[in-house]
């Protein structure tokens, strides 16, 4: 009984411990934030800019991190840097309007029109990936209850035949909400000057220029640092991996 006590003592003493470690991050953040902001007001965006991946680079990515970050490149005419920040912060809050407004905005106002989404594609993107993940993981659960249920006799086959029926339907929407978020990752062309090349090679032909800011994706092809990819307009052809950045970092 000495040895348990002494256990818990010793775990006691650590958690005791971690208390001040956790509360003096919580107080840099804050920190860094209000620095960042300053800055931001006072119209230093590369201080802003600074101060802001600092952040993120110290405690992860969060939507309003990135949407400060990306608004301060926005201020900076880094069209392509501030499209992939607001797309990665829209990730993680799907249905923040000031997010999906500034994105919107700074699109239009650099000509670059994204072509109109379907319904279907309206739907899914609605939620990120993780958050289909987190709705599939609450089907699988409400699975393992409703077979508990049935197996305790508390449920007739009927009303669970229409439950069951109603919880793989929505497990089947998660399943291609998280494919479609990972399968559809697009890349941002983040330079200025940027050709699309017919071949991976440097001084090759040109198949046209690709505006910064705008959205390609990946064909799978890669040869040395070049990538294979195609635009929305469906044009396919070779780029140099350091002209563009992953909304899916």
């Amino acid at each position: 009984m000495m040895l348990l006590k002494h256990g818990h003592c010793l775990l006691f003493f650590w958690v005791l411990l971690a208390i001040p470690v956790f509360a003096s991050a919580e107080k840099d953040v804050t920190r860094l934030m209000l620095e960042a902001n300053a800055a931001y007001g006072r119209g230093d965006y590369d201080r802003a800019i600074l101060t802001f991946q600092r952040i993120t680079e110290e405690n992860g990515y969060s939507a309003s991190v990135l949407y400060n970050l990306a608004n301060s490149y926005a201020q900076k005419g880094r069209i392509g840097l501030a499209i992939v920040n607001y797309e990665r912060a829209r990730r993680l809050a799907p249905a923040n309007a000031d997010i999906r407004g500034n994105l919107a905005k700074l699109r239009e106002e650099a000509g670059l029109f994204a072509p109109d989404q379907g319904l279907v594609e309206r739907f899914f993107s609605f939620f990120s990936g993780n958050g289909w993940a987190i709705i599939g993981s609450g089907c699988i659960g409400a699975a393992v209850l409703l077979l508990l249920w049935q197996f305790w006799g508390q449920i007739s086959p009927i009303p669970f035949g229409g439950f069951a029926l109603g919880i793989t339907f929505c497990l089947v929407l998660a399943s291609v909400g998280v494919v479609r978020s990972y399968r559809d990752d697009p890349w941002i062309v983040v330079d200025e000057d940027v050709q699309l090349l017919v071949s991976p090679f440097e001084g090759a032909g040109s198949l046209g220029a690709l505006a910064e800011g705008k959205k390609l994706y990946s064909l799978g092809k890669r040869h040395g640092h070049f990538f294979f990819v195609r635009d929305a307009s469906g044009r396919r052809g070779w780029l140099s991996a350091q002209a563009v950045l992953p909304i899916h970092d």
